[in-house]
């Protein structure tokens, strides 16, 4: 997807130019109908949360997904075992 950019001049313009709309032709095509359901749901979460599914596993992949899990459960665990220790210091029960 990438073209040759030349490194001065108007010729320099030209190319990012060129290379901005075409950039910007596949984001419109990609995201266009996507942004479409959520303007005619009325901007609902679920489509919102849908449209971002589908665009980050375009972009990202499913693997960011799975790097996303795995950085939200390891948090989980960091403050569940935060408020475990908190409990144990105040003699809390939970």
């Amino acid at each position: 997807m990438m073209l040759p950019l030349a490194p001065i001049g108007w010729t320099a313009d030209r190319d990012c130019a060129l290379l901005g709309l075409q950039i910007g032709w596949h984001c419109a095509r990609t995201c266009g109908p996507l942004m479409v359901v959520v303007v005619a749901s009325g901007h609902h979460p679920l489509a919102m949360l849908v449209a971002f599914v589908f665009i980050v596993a375009e972009r990202l992949g499913l693997r960011a997904f799975v790097d996303v899990a795995e950085g939200l459960a390891t948090d989980v665990r960091f403050a569940l075992s935060q408020v475990s220790a908190s409990n144990v210091l105040t003699n809390e029960t939970p």
